[in-house]
Order: structure tokens, then sequence, then C-alpha cells
């Protein structure tokens, strides 16, 4: 991530460290302006199978297929409107069944458990994928337009 990293143990744990302005390392309430040492993210109760690191928020997809997101939501990029939720230091969790999560600088990129691909947050360069410009983003998952008949099994992003 911007400044952030993450790490996923053997048996499922979370660590963080870096960065902690804007929530993105899920630490609770009261974010550290920084952490120097990996700390164990404690408010994840179920064991994650997936992590992501992305501008200024985070994302771990845990053992119900299930994907939390925390962190900046300045242009929608948790899946919740940026005029209701600004940051988020608790994670919240984004509805659906989810195989893998990929986070840019602010937008976010998930592959459902069926093979879909869906995105939200900034739309600036076309980043979501769905043929349009959105600069201020978009808060709602948008299913990216890709050709028919592909069977998609991995999605990645950059910064």
């Amino acid at each position: 991530g911007a400044q952030h990293s993450l790490a996923l143990s053997v048996g499922g744990g979370v660590l963080a460290w870096g960065c902690g302005k804007h929530g993105r390392l899920g630490l609770g309430p009261e974010p550290p302006d920084a952490v120097l040492l990996p700390r164990r993210v404690s408010a994840l109760l179920e064991p994650a199978l997936r992590i992501a690191a992305g501008g200024r928020h985070s994302a771990v997809i845990v053992k119900n297929q299930r994907c939390l997101l925390t962190g900046s939501n300045d242009h929608g990029q948790l899946g919740q409107s940026p005029s209701h939720l600004k940051d988020s230091c608790a994670f919240l969790d984004l509805p659906g069944h989810w195989k893998a999560v990929a986070l840019g600088s602010s937008h976010s990129l998930l592959l459902s458990r069926d093979g879909v691909v869906f995105a939200c947050g900034k739309s600036d360069q076309g980043q979501l994928g769905n043929g349009q410009v959105e600069a201020k983003g978009c808060s709602d998952l948008r299913q990216v337009s890709l050709p028919p008949g592909l069977a998609i099994m991995g999605i990645a992003t950059g910064p």
C-alpha cells in the first residue's frame, strides 16, 4: 500500500504496520499515525484467506468469503458513499462472497466466487472497467465489462 504494509500468517492472522492515517491499518477507533513494527489486527474475528493493501485503504477476505475493507473512502473505494463515510478505522463488511480482492490507489477490484469482477471507487482513468469515467468515484459495486466467455481466475491493480 501507500505507506503501509500487511502480512498474512499461516493460521489466518493479519499483521499491519506503517502509516495509520485514515484507519488504513484497521487497528481500531484511535488509529496511530505510524506503527513502526508489525501489529496483529485483533478486530478480525475470523481467519483471513487473502489480504490487499491499497493507496489509503486495506482489505481482507475472511474464511466464509466475506470481504472486509478499512481506511479512506474519499472516492467510495470501501463500497460506501463518501458523503456518509469519509474514513473508517473499523473493517466494513462488503456484501457478497469473494475469491479475490485487489486495491489500487483509490479504487477496489473484487472477484466473486462466481468468477464475476466488480469494482468501486475512483474512475478518472477508467479503472473501474465499466466504460465510464467518473472523477468523483462510485461507491456502488459495478460489474467490470469483460468480453463474454472468459473465465477469470485472478485480478490485480496498480498504484
